[in-house]
């Protein structure tokens, strides 16, 4: 019986024992990926990686030229607002004012409507300015200061320029509504004179002219009425003759006849307006 054992052990062999190796010893080519095929893959990561570590070394050096550039930004800002609070002494003001006259005409700052601080020629201007003070030796401070000083005289250059023209636009409207209504009012009583007056008076009237009606002056507290001022110049006998025709376009108005008065009329005090300087005008031109 134990030679029986023996000989049924001789066929027992103990399991083999295989240390472990790589994944890929056990790649059969028979399941279709191949050694080369995992080589390429670890490949393409590698070359991945590689791309990845690059992009992250441009990208800080993006970082870093931002962060310069915003620095100098911060800079410039934190430079002027140090100005900007700063004001403008009195003498620095004044300085400006004298230099600016002294450059000539040609190297005056422009403030039209449209003009601004920073345009081409004004730059000149405001640069001009601010050499000729530094170099007078006097110490105002930074350039940023010279260019508030400059700023500040343009602006109230500009601002005067602005109230200058409106002024004359109001003064050009008003003479312009008055030379009309002059114009308006003689066409009116040439056309009654000449169904009311004599033949001589209508040809002293004719060879007038709107310069010697009266001027018609909206009323501020009524804009319905006229104020009428004439001429303190006018001569006696026009002065008749006009007020005589003027009388018909009163009435005409109260019945709605044409020609008429636009408006009720109140006199008040005289024209401030000259005579007429043209010699064929003299003979309506009284002597006051």
């Amino acid at each position: 019986m134990a030679a029986a054992w023996r000989r049924s052990s001789r066929y027992q062999e103990a399991p083999t024992l295989r240390s472990p190796g790589p994944p890929w010893d056990n790649v059969n080519s028979s399941d279709g990926v191949t050694l080369d095929d995992v080589w390429k893959v670890m490949s393409g990561i590698v070359t991945n990686i590689q791309e990845l570590k690059e992009e992250v070394r441009n990208n800080g050096r993006a970082i870093r030229e931002m962060e310069e550039k915003l620095d100098g930004v911060l800079s410039v800002r934190k430079k002027h607002a140090s100005c900007s609070g700063v004001k403008v002494p009195g003498g620095l003001s004044a300085a400006v004012r004298q230099v600016h006259r002294q450059l000539g005409e040609d190297l005056q700052w422009k403030v039209g409507p449209n003009d601004c601080f920073r345009s081409k020629h004004n730059e000149q201007v405001t640069k001009s300015v601010t050499e000729a003070i530094k170099d007078s030796g006097d110490a105002w401070g930074p350039d940023s200061l010279l260019r508030k000083a400059c700023n500040r005289y343009f602006e109230n250059l500009k601002s005067q320029k602005k109230l200058d023209l409106e002024g004359t636009t109001d003064v050009s409207k008003r003479k312009k509504t008055l030379t009309s209504r002059r114009d308006r009012l003689f066409k009116k009583r040439v056309k009654v004179g000449r169904e009311i007056l004599s033949q001589d008076d209508f040809d002293h009237l004719l060879n007038a002219d709107p310069n010697f009606m009266s001027d018609e002056e909206s009323d501020e507290d009524d804009k319905g009425v006229f104020i009428v001022k004439p001429p303190r110049w006018r001569e006696k006998r026009l002065t008749a003759i006009v007020q005589q025709c003027q009388q018909v376009l009163d009435e005409n108005r109260r019945t709605g006849v044409m020609p008429c008065t636009s408006r009720p009329r109140k006199h008040e005090g005289f024209s401030a307006r000259e005579a007429p300087a043209a010699q064929e005008k003299q003979k309506y031109v009284e002597k006051v």
